[in-house]
C-alpha cells in the first residue's frame, strides 16, 4: 500500500525517501551545533549564550553556507529551554518585538544602515537584546565567526551517512568548488546520492536537489 506521504517522496526521486542529505536532515538546526575542529562540545552553546546575556546581545558572522543560521538556532532553543523570553526572526519578516526578551534575528545585514539603527534604538527603549547572523559588522559584541573547515564538513557528513566512503579529501575538493559553503557541498552530495540509488531509466524525470529551496543568505 502506497500512502500519500510515500507518494510525495517519491515524486522526488525514487532514492529520496532515504537520501541522508535530503531537506529535514540538513535545514538549519537540524544537525548538531559541532565546533571548528568537528568535535561535538554541548557546553560551547551555554558558554555562547551566557556571553550574549552579559553583553546585553551579539553577532554571529561569516560566509554564506556556513552555519551562522543553524548556531542561531540552537541558541534559540537553549534559551527557551533555560525558560528565557525568546523569539525568533528573518529580518524581513520582523514582527512586534516584546519587551525584556532576547530577539533572534537571521540575515540581520538586510536592514539599510538607516533601519537598523531605528531597530537597535526600538530595541534598547524595550529592554530587547539582540542575537543576530550577519554578513557584515552591524556594532554588535562578536560571538562567533563561522567557517566551514574540511574536518568539520566531515563529521557532518558522517553524521547524516555513517556508511559514507567520502574522505576529507574529497570534502576538502567540495568546499573548494563551492567557495566554502557547506549549504552548497550538502546540496552537492544529495544530488551524488541519488545518482547512485536512482535506476537509469527514471533519472531523466527527477528533480534536482528539493534541498535547493533552502539557498538563501
Amino acid at each position: 500500500m502506497v500512502t500519500d506521504e510515500d507518494s510525495g517522496r517519491a515524486s522526488l526521486g525514487s532514492g529520496a525517501r532515504w537520501n541522508p542529505f535530503a531537506i529535514e536532515h540538513v535545514e538549519p538546526g537540524a544537525l548538531p551545533f559541532l565546533d571548528g575542529d568537528g568535535s561535538f562540545r554541548p557546553q560551547h552553546l551555554h558558554e555562547t549564550l551566557a556571553e550574549v546575556l552579559q553583553a546585553r546581545g551579539g553577532q554571529i558572522t561569516g560566509p554564506q553556507g556556513s552555519g551562522k543560521t543553524s548556531l542561531l538556532k540552537h541558541l534559540f532553543r537553549l534559551a527557551q529551554t533555560r525558560g528565557l523570553r525568546a523569539e525568533f526572526f528573518r529580518a524581513r519578516k520582523l514582527d512586534k518585538l516584546r519587551s525584556r526578551s532576547l530577539a533572534f534575528i537571521d540575515s540581520a545585514e538586510m536592514f539599510g544602515p538607516v533601519r537598523w539603527r531605528a531597530v537597535r534604538a526600538a530595541m534598547r527603549a524595550r529592554a530587547i537584546i539582540p542575537v543576530v547572523t550577519t554578513h557584515r559588522d552591524l556594532g554588535l559584541p562578536h560571538l562567533h565567526t563561522r567557517v566551514v573547515s574540511p574536518e568539520l564538513a566531515r563529521a557532518l557528513v558522517v553524521r547524516l551517512d555513517p556508511t559514507t566512503k567520502i574522505g576529507t579529501d574529497e570534502i576538502t575538493k567540495l568546499l573548494k568548488t563551492h567557495d566554502g559553503s557547506l549549504r552548497e557541498v550538502l546540496f552537492a552530495l544529495y544530488d551524488q546520492w541519488e545518482d547512485a540509488h536512482t535506476p537509469t531509466a527514471t533519472v531523466v524525470t527527477r528533480p534536482r536537489s528539493p534541498a535547493a529551496g533552502l539557498r538563501q543568505a
